[in-house]
């Protein structure tokens, strides 16, 4: 299970939302987020600089090397940094092939940041991040109802699976709106919250599992029908996941 998150224009809260949904859907099984962007080893405190996709893509290492990137972020959900340098979008089918056919029963959320529809500066980072959202089953749209974001949306060739709305307040445009300009429907809708921004800032997301706005997004990338019973996941909590290891 797949899902890449992105939004069309900065500042709209994608790298919070997607460690977000990263930390919901881990909360029954083993998860991995796979940071493009290079916001989520500040937010989740696992150290800066750390190398990953950027260091992999522009080697000749099998995407299977990729594994001892991977950094513990709780007993259950594991990150892989974007690392430093450009990242090769010629490496994107490898990488992607590799996270779906290593992954598929545990969810894999991507964090692609902003693609932009008329980004050129930064074209080759750009490139493999718009991949993540093209190809994914699940490509979630995050946005605020922002007139500007939307604009923007006219000009982007990638549809959306579903939106998350980032509700911000004396807004005149709605859910409607959001839907009627990128013609995909809003699954979730995510206010603010106190205690969310807090532990964003101190580092400890990963303790907001019990927060109804990480429920709505786990619900995003983990389909109720496909959630572990809790006897379940007890009768299987000893046995090791391959990427895990």
């Amino acid at each position: 299970m797949m899902a890449t998150m992105w939004a069309l224009k900065g500042g709209q809260g994608t790298s919070t939302t997607t460690a977000m949904a990263a930390v919901g859907a881990s909360a029954d099984r083993p998860a991995l987020l796979v940071d493009l962007c290079g916001d989520q080893t500040s937010l989740f405190r696992t150290g800066r600089h750390q190398q990953g996709i950027a260091e992999w893509s522009a080697g000749q290492q099998p995407a299977e090397e990729l594994r001892r990137h991977a950094l513990h972020v709780t007993d259950t959900l594991r990150l892989l940094p974007r690392g430093r340098g450009p990242t090769d979008p010629r490496r994107a089918e490898e990488l992607y092939e590799w996270l779906i056919g290593t992954h598929p029963i545990e969810p894999v959320i991507i964090d692609a940041g902003t693609l932009d529809p008329e980004a050129g500066g930064e074209a080759r980072d750009h490139r493999l991040r718009r991949i993540a959202a093209e190809i994914a089953p699940a490509s979630i749209l995050v946005t605020k109802p922002c007139y500007l974001a939307l604009h923007r949306g006219a000009l982007n060739s990638i549809t959306p699976t579903a939106v998350v709305m980032v509700a911000d307040t004396r807004r005149a445009l709605g859910p409607k709106d959001i839907e009627q300009a990128t013609g995909a429907p809003v699954l979730a809708t995510i206010g603010y919250d106190c205690d969310i921004a807090l532990a964003a800032d101190g580092g400890n997301i990963a303790q907001q599992a019990w927060k109804e706005p990480v429920e709505q997004l786990r619900g995003l990338v983990v389909p109720a029908e496909n959630r572990i019973k809790k006897q379940d996941l007890e009768g299987s909590a000893t046995e090791p996941k391959a990427w895990c290891a």
